[in-house]
């Protein structure tokens, strides 16, 4: 049983705000680092492809980007 249960269970709703208070920060930063490694792993990916096309003669396509700032040419007419 959790500690935040088992302090609920026992009507010790202070101790229960404090370490689910904790409990939620804890969890929200392991997800803020797990997608923060996802990425630099990703972004670690995607270079060593680029470094073999490269060394291999060929171009990179660049990676899009939303607003379209990378390439302008191939922006929608009348955007």
């Amino acid at each position: 049983m959790s500690s935040v249960a088992y302090a609920a269970s026992r009507e010790s709703w202070g101790v229960a705000a404090v370490l689910g208070f904790f409990g939620a920060g804890f969890h929200l930063g392991n997800m803020y680092g797990a997608a923060d490694a996802a990425r630099r792993h990703n972004q670690g990916v995607i270079r060593a492809i680029d470094r073999g096309l490269v060394s291999a003669g060929w171009s990179p396509v660049p990676v899009a980007v939303p607003d379209g700032t990378w390439a302008p040419g191939c922006v929608e007419a009348g955007r």
